[in-house]
């Protein structure tokens, strides 16, 4: 998975969604995002993981299947009753995370057979405080041994 620049300059303008991942040469099962905020308490409107599923063979599962959710299960590191918005498809929805930590995460348990060609959030600037700032993405095969593989700051420079 490659990382992409992050374009922090047209964060000011309300829903957005942000690109933290992409590219399609690993697989993993587990996919966790560490979110931090101003805030304490940290809000997304959607998270997304995007990818193809393998067939029997290792070949793709057919083309109609390319680039689908390849999200098995969700965790949270709080708010429980609020993560089926993090994948509900609207923005007017959010999961809001509700512990004292400035750090809160989401886990993504990957499709069985599936390779992740993208990773991303969406969030809205005008969430104030309560908008990422910065986002650490980690992966691995099971949740106890994820490596971190990015950093990603949503703030611009000068802010």
């Amino acid at each position: 998975v490659q990382e992409l620049e992050v374009d922090v300059e047209g964060l000011e303008d309300g829903m957005q969604e942000v690109t933290i991942l992409a590219g399609a040469d690993e697989s993993f099962n587990v996919v966790r995002v560490c979110v931090t905020a101003e805030d304490p308490n940290v809000r997304l409107r959607g998270v997304l993981l995007r990818g193809f599923l393998l067939d029997d063979r290792g070949g793709q599962a057919g083309v109609d299947e390319q680039d689908c959710s390849v999200i098995r299960r969700v965790e949270v590191s709080t708010n429980k009753s609020a993560k089926k918005f993090l994948t509900d498809g609207r923005l007017d929805t959010c999961w809001q995370s509700d512990g004292r930590s400035g750090q809160h995460w989401v886990r993504l348990h990957v499709e069985v057979d599936a390779v992740v060609t993208g990773l991303a959030i969406q969030i809205n600037s005008h969430d104030g405080n309560y908008c990422p700032s910065l986002v650490d993405v980690f992966v691995g095969e099971v949740p106890s041994s994820l490596k971190k593989l990015r950093t990603c700051s949503l703030t611009p420079s000068g802010n």
